[in-house]
């Protein structure tokens, strides 16, 4: 641009020299000036320039524009106030950003101009309501569709883009039903070569179908806006499409497919709700080390993306894995972190109620009956904080059962489970029969309904469903393993029960002798012997020596008085060990 054939020597001996420029890269192509060098010759240049400040701003802006920058091309257009340049530019780079999922940048760009240059532009104003439900703004989207459509009343095409848009935030919102209406009159009004929005309006209707637990519809609707999305560049749409197809899969019990076609998705994009997804699957098979990696990287890119209701359902399945992990304290920090975030901006109904719902489950956890009760009390019908069966409303079983009310736990649970039969909801299905194994009224309904489940859920690799149905769930557990061919996924199951069930936080006292507690692994032994498991079978199941069994089995018979298997079992349930 100097004209000099010297110019790279020349920045180069200004380098080494330090005269007040600084390589930008390692190739030492691009270069900036000192920033108290570049501070002076900014005042020089408002001193002694005959161009004006917005003048050269303009100049920058189309110098980027051509070359590629888009970034810096909107910030010169608009520190120049130059509102057309900049609208144009920001119309120009706003598609890509949403097909991209980088909402965020585009909001932070249309916010800054005037209300006047979005009034005239009604294209640029849908793009940016899109921008901002991306990111739950909720009510100044809608106030953006709103002034779209007085000033447009006679554009057909305008008016499906509205309807389009509208769909979206009525799914958004929770409000499925008109969510679907608007959705139908939007494919009414778009033209069947405008792809883009076509495709968009498919992926929220299936979105929507899902969120309502019709599975067929949400397949067909996402099956349609998978390759439109993928035609049109909107790698974002796709991403959304294949990662709502993977979640069919999951409310369908199918968690190995539905495993990879997670596993996939996160090679190619960082959605969060992929790494929530698959977070929620590694949780499932107890693999609670790889559930916590997904879950922080679902956080940090739920942060990034500013989708608020994204972000509060990482903190609601992170305080599903604290319990796991028997930090009690720590899933209280984390739905706290939930309501904070809930409270500081308007989110749709159904992310209040799954929240809601994992508080009642903490206080259920915490045999805190009173606030079970009082919040349980708030709980709409087909509500579940869980990912893959939140249309069943299982937590006031749960409550049911923790107040001795088995008979209208049962109750409850005959529509969840009819429920889940007729809507394929396999996922759900294998937690409400565990659950109804619980509240069972005689030994033989018990088996015959967790029976039932296991066989569902052994193909999947089911585990932790059986361990949240409660405590209740490890004698019936070791009666199926007597009962069935599967002792070794039953004891599995076993093992991933709380070390504190069936222990004693005080020593074991019997007549007038004061018994030595048994340690946790000794009390794992001891479930997986009372599952009929053999002393190999127990070796293989917890990853030990066959010696090292032995040694345990010699420990628990020393400290239950106990002289052979059948005994120590025997003893345990006599001190409710099991």
């Amino acid at each position: 641009m100097s004209g000099r054939s010297d110019g790279q020597d020349l920045l180069e001996t200004l380098e080494k020299a330090n005269l007040f420029i600084m390589p930008m890269d390692p190739t030492r192509r691009w270069y900036r000036y000192h920033r108290l060098f570049a501070d002076l010759l900014r005042h020089q240049l408002r001193k002694t320039s005959l161009v004006s400040e917005d003048k050269l701003h303009q100049q920058a802006s189309l110098w980027y524009r051509d070359n590629g920058f888009s970034t810096e091309a909107v910030a010169h257009a608009i520190q120049a106030e130059a509102w057309e340049l900049a609208a144009s530019l920001v119309q120009t780079y706003s598609e890509g950003l949403l097909k991209r999922g980088e909402a965020a940048t585009l909001v932070s760009w249309c916010v800054r101009l005037p209300f006047e240059i979005l009034s005239t532009n009604p294209n640029l104003s849908i793009n940016y309501a899109w921008g901002l439900m991306l990111t739950s703004q909720f009510e100044a989207a809608e106030n953006i569709l709103d002034q779209v459509e007085i000033a447009n009343t006679d554009q057909r095409v305008i008016s499906g883009e509205v309807a389009a848009a509208r769909a979206y935030l009525a799914q958004s919102m929770g409000e499925m039903q008109r969510m679907v209406e608007l959705s139908h009159q939007a494919l009414a009004l778009l033209p069947p070569e405008n792809l883009d929005s076509r495709g968009l309006v498919a992926l929220n209707l299936g979105i929507a179908y899902w969120h309502i637990g019709h599975l067929v519809e949400a397949e067909r609707a996402l099956s349609q806006a998978l390759p439109a999305c993928e035609q049109t560049g909107n790698s974002y749409g796709a991403s959304m499409a294949s990662l709502f197809l993977a979640r069919t899969l999951g409310v369908r019990g199918q968690l190995h497919p539905a495993r990879d076609k997670l596993a996939k998705l996160a090679q190619e994009t960082a959605n969060p709700l992929v790494y929530l997804d698959l977070s929620c699957l590694h949780y499932e098979w107890n693999q609670l080390e790889e559930a916590e990696r997904y879950l922080q990287q679902a956080l940090e890119s739920s942060r990034l993306s500013g989708n608020l209701e994204f972000e509060i359902g990482v903190h609601l399945f992170l305080s599903r894995l604290r319990l796991a992990q028997e930090d009690l304290m720590g899933a209280a920090q984390s739905l706290e972190l939930a309501q904070q975030l809930e409270n500081s901006s308007p989110i749709p109904l159904r992310t209040h109620n799954r929240r809601l719902d994992m508080q009642v489950i903490i206080a259920l956890e915490t045999c805190d009956l009173d606030s079970a009760r009082s919040l349980a009390a708030q709980l709409i019908p087909n509500t579940d904080a869980h990912p893959f069966y939140r249309f069943l409303s299982l937590t006031p079983v749960r409550y049911a059962l923790a107040q001795g009310e088995k008979d209208r736990a049962a109750s409850l649970l005959n529509s969840a489970i009819q429920k889940a039969q007729e809507n394929g909801w396999t996922y759900g299905l294998i937690a409400a029969l565990s659950l109804q194994a619980v509240a069972a009224s005689t030994s033989e309904h018990a088996l015959e309904h967790l029976l039932q489940a296991l066989e569902l859920a052994k193909p999947h690799g089911f585990i932790r469903t059986f361990v949240e149905a409660g405590p209740q769930m490890v004698p019936l557990l070791q009666e199926a393993a007597r009962a069935v061919l599967w002792p070794g996924y039953v004891g599995e199951i076993l093992a991933a029960f709380p070390s504190k069930i069936g222990s004693k936080e005080k020593l074991f006292v019997s007549g007038d002798l004061i018994m030595e507690m048994l340690s946790n692994r000794e009390l794992e032994v001891l479930r997986l012997l009372a599952a009929g498991l053999s002393n190999r079978q127990i070796a293989l199941q917890l990853v030990l020596s066959l010696g090292t069994v032995k040694s345990h089995l010699h420990n628990i018979y020393s400290k239950l008085e106990a002289r052979n298997r059948a005994q120590a079992v025997d003893r345990a349930r006599e001190l409710e060990l099991i």
